[in-house]
């Protein structure tokens, strides 16, 4: 697991005379920071904040020390961090409390030959990852503040998903669907996200598809991709399926129960008929791939 660091923040001493309005202002500022920060993957989890010793004080959990530094700070924190500074009459002051990763990631994106876009993999982490599942925070890529939205609020909805499915109630199946469907709405999203990324970072990025439920003895390995009809088993402990037109992954099924769940988000006549040949066409002339590129998955 990612090592973090707890800081505290202060911003300021409370007045005694603050009004109802002012107060109301002041949380609708603070909060609306504090969740973009979230978005944005430069604090982690739930923060904690009070007037404490008389000052309005907030603590977190940071993934690498310099996250906070204003430089990464989105339009929408920025802008709340101005009205607070304003109203408090002082910076914000930030105190790292523990040692924790006193590295910066900045520029962490850029080693991995490739990128994932794959729902939390761990407690708040960013749904960008390296070919190895260490989450890349939001702030550290070089997107736009609209894009770190979408990126947090599609994690989220996959989330939800995954713990409806998980649960069994009736709308399991509807849930299952939309994650492991390559061409479910969910996954549409993810792809579009993907390739916005792919576009400002200049190297693949691609979507991880999910699958618990296997196909019977050896039709899960050698079930083709589900968006193209390809071949696309490879050799590789985390993602043994990939195929580089479409920037797809995907894993093998753990669980031989309820087999007739297993064709979901396979290759099948209703996706051939469907999309699944007018997608190979979008998804080769928007990402340029070609089957040499596998050497990237080295």
């Amino acid at each position: 697991m990612q090592e973090h660091t707890l800081a505290q923040i202060i911003f300021g001493p409370w007045p005694e005379d603050a009004d109802d309005a002012w107060i109301e202002e002041v949380e609708h500022e603070f909060h609306g920071m504090m969740n973009s920060l979230l978005r944005q993957g430069q604090i982690y989890g739930d923060y904690t904040h009070g007037i404490i010793e008389g000052e309005l004080r907030a603590y977190v959990s940071l993934p690498a020390r310099d996250a906070l530094d204003p430089k990464h700070f989105s339009k929408y924190a920025a802008a709340d961090l101005t009205k607070l500074e304003q109203r408090f009459g002082q910076p914000m002051n930030v105190t790292l409390l523990s040692p924790g990763n006193v590295i910066s990631l900045d520029g962490a994106w850029k080693n991995p030959p490739w990128l994932v876009l794959l729902s939390s993999v761990t407690d708040g982490t960013g749904v960008i990852v390296t070919p190895n599942l260490d989450p890349l925070p939001g702030y550290t890529l070089p997107l736009d503040a609209d894009t770190y939205e979408q990126l947090y609020f599609w994690s989220r909805n996959y989330q939800r998903h995954e713990g409806i499915w998980f649960n069994g109630t009736s709308l399991e199946v509807a849930c299952l669907k939309a994650m492991a469907d390559p061409l479910s709405d969910l996954n549409r999203l993810a792809a579009r996200l993907a390739y916005e990324v792919e576009q400002a970072v200049g190297k693949p990025v691609y979507t991880a598809l999910f699958r618990h439920y296997a196909l019977p003895g050896d039709a899960e390995t050698q079930r083709p991709c589900p968006l193209c009809g390809a071949d696309w088993h490879v050799e590789g402990e985390l993602f043994p399926f990939c195929c580089i037109s479409c920037r797809l992954l995907g894993e093998i099924g753990p669980s031989k129960d309820e087999n007739h769940w297993a064709r979901i988000g396979t290759w099948e006549e209703r996706l051939r008929r469907m999309a699944g040949r007018s997608w190979l066409r979008r998804s080769r002339r928007c990402f340029g791939a070609a089957d040499s590129d596998r050497s990237l998955l080295g």
